[in-house]
């Protein structure tokens, strides 16, 4: 059989054109169908190399090969269209059309290749000009590959971990009712916190300045639920940002350092747990042009830490609020960021299970980073040997987010993961 495999290959009746692959099948450049005869005033374009092949190139990586498109005619080749046929390959830095080439000239142009899953792609670059072939092809090859290694990362979270809780409520007319909830539910949310922890202070910020009303409350005041009484009626009316809180947050944070308002409240290896009470959006890009996502990434920077670093809202619903609030956006925001609890202002916001939550949260770690590049699908979560599926991944920070209970006190959590080789150069 193999005798008569090689007798038909080299058969004298298999013509140079038969044994080609034709140009509409897989592409080839300089012998289409019908072949075309030409004279040596005709230009001619011949596309190489064909196929132009990429070999193996990583998930989330780009392949990038030099294709040349050549003018071996006696004529002046005019080109006036070039395009991809398979998106996955495109053109870097398309040339300005049309463009002439004398003969015997190139030029160079640069395509990309990004596979989006583990296969094997095949594209063509389609090229229109005068010659008298009309629109010719060449193919494209290329493989994704899948090169990962496999991570394991794992977090203690500290016993009786110490906790900074900064609170900034919206003071206009329409919250008055939302702040008597939280001073009069006050003295229940400390209870519940001291449930989880010994270690902890509170602050409550709302001016433009981020100062905090009067001194931080910690364990050794004497008069927990007056010295926040005072704190959270604190007003001050001449203040642009109170329904800017991020600008308060930001500000307050930025004022611990030695002899700043602020300086004795964040503490560095304490977890930093912001509450914001609003019944309005984050309108900081309004007063200040800076968006929630710069506020509150300064924050995370200042504290140094966005494991420590976690914001919960009681805000409008969103996207829809309700009759008595409009949607917290910008809070909605920061609170998924950071592993937040967002609790509906329209709903009953101060029953115990609700501060149970931002009790739970001032001790918990929801945001776990990952040191390298993680493929979503391979994530695995275990949480003192339990396994977990309530968690999302975070791709622009590259980080797990626990959605359900959150570890506290004492938890052990466990990460395995696959991770993407870097992209070769």
């Amino acid at each position: 059989m193999l005798s008569t495999l090689l007798i038909i290959a080299l058969s004298p009746s298999c013509s140079e054109y038969d044994l080609k692959r034709p140009d509409d099948a897989t592409g080839g450049t300089e012998d289409t169908a019908p072949p075309v005869d030409y004279t040596p005033e005709d230009p001619r374009l011949r596309i190489s190399p064909d196929p132009l092949e990429f070999g193996y190139v990583g998930l989330g990586c780009e392949g990038v090969e030099t294709v040349t498109l050549e003018n071996t005619g006696g004529a002046m080749l005019r080109v006036t269209a070039i395009t991809e046929g398979n998106a996955d390959f495109y053109l870097m830095a398309p040339p300005e059309l049309p463009l002439t080439l004398e003969p015997g000239a190139t030029i160079d142009l640069l395509v990309g290749f990004s596979p989006p899953t583990e296969a094997t792609f095949s594209g063509e670059l389609v090229v229109d000009s005068n010659d008298p072939a009309g629109i010719k092809r060449g193919e494209q090859l290329g493989q994704g590959t899948l090169e990962a290694t496999e991570q394991f990362e794992s977090w203690d979270i500290p016993t009786n971990l110490a906790t900074d809780i900064l609170f900034s409520v919206d003071t206009s007319c329409s919250m008055t009712t939302d702040l008597i909830q939280m001073y009069l539910n006050f003295d229940s949310f400390i209870g519940l916190l001291e449930g989880l922890t010994g270690d902890w202070q509170v602050a409550v910020a709302k001016g433009d300045d981020g100062c905090r009303e009067g001194s931080v409350i910690t364990p050794a005041t004497t008069d927990v639920e007056s010295a926040f009484q005072s704190a959270i009626f604190a007003f001050q009316w001449d203040d642009d940002y109170t329904e800017a809180l991020l600008s308060v947050n930001e500000q307050a944070i930025q004022e611990t350092d030695p002899g700043e308002c602020n300086y004795g409240f964040m503490r560095e290896d304490a977890m930093l747990h912001i509450i914001d009470i609003s019944d309005e959006p984050e309108q900081s890009f309004e007063e200040t042009g800076r968006t929630w996502n710069e506020l509150v990434d300064s924050i995370i920077a200042k504290k140094g830490d966005p494991a420590l670093t976690t914001i919960s809202a009681v805000a409008g619903p969103v996207p829809d609020g309700c009759d008595d609030a409009s949607p917290g956006t910008g809070y909605a925001d920061a609170v998924d960021y950071t592993g937040g609890v967002f609790l509906s202002v329209c709903d009953d916001w101060y029953s115990m299970s609700s501060l149970e939550l931002l009790a739970e949260a001032s001790v918990s770690q929801r945001r776990f980073e990952l040191e390298k590049p993680a493929i979503e699908s391979s994530i695995a979560v275990d949480i003192n040997g339990a396994f977990r599926t309530d968690w999302t991944y975070d791709a622009a920070g590259n980080a797990v987010v626990i959605l359900g209970g959150a570890p506290t006190s004492g938890d052990r959590v466990e990460i395995d993961y696959l991770s993407e080789e870097a992209c070769t150069e």
